[in-house]
């Protein structure tokens, strides 16, 4: 019976501690509300003077046709505040001495946590998105 019991305290002890964030860093900003929004970057191949480049951002894969958005590149980068958690994906399309050359990428805008202080921290994770041409 007293075996039971200790055996009974030890599987305890060694469960709770695996739910205990004992790590403490006053110092570390932890933003403790989930963001809804982060930051997707896309990245072209603009040379100043050329041709610009014509991007479309899709929710989801590029077959999905659901567009969130159309821009026309003047620069090499932009950056668009969007809803987290969602799959994005982009098509560049850019036009070159009669020739159409097409880019694509895509990838999930993630939100990522980490204990402080026994505060669930969330942060974003910015996603980029390269379209630029392979040379």
């Amino acid at each position: 019976m007293g075996n039971r019991i200790y055996i009974l305290i030890l599987i305890t002890c060694s469960l709770t501690s695996c739910f205990k964030h004992d790590e403490c860093d006053p110092s570390v900003i932890c933003n403790t509300i989930k963001p809804d929004s982060y930051y997707v970057n896309i990245n072209v191949s603009y040379v100043a003077g050329a041709n610009p480049v014509y991007v479309t951002l899709f929710k989801g894969d590029v077959e999905d046709n659901q567009v969130v958005l159309l821009d026309t590149f003047y620069s090499e980068s932009h950056t668009y505040y969007l809803p987290t958690t969602e799959r994005y994906s982009a098509k560049a399309i850019y036009y070159d001495n009669g020739t159409y050359y097409n880019a694509y990428d895509g990838g999930k805008l993630k939100v990522s946590h980490f204990w402080n202080c026994n505060e669930k921290c969330f942060e974003g994770e910015e996603l980029t998105l390269d379209l630029s041409l392979l040379q």
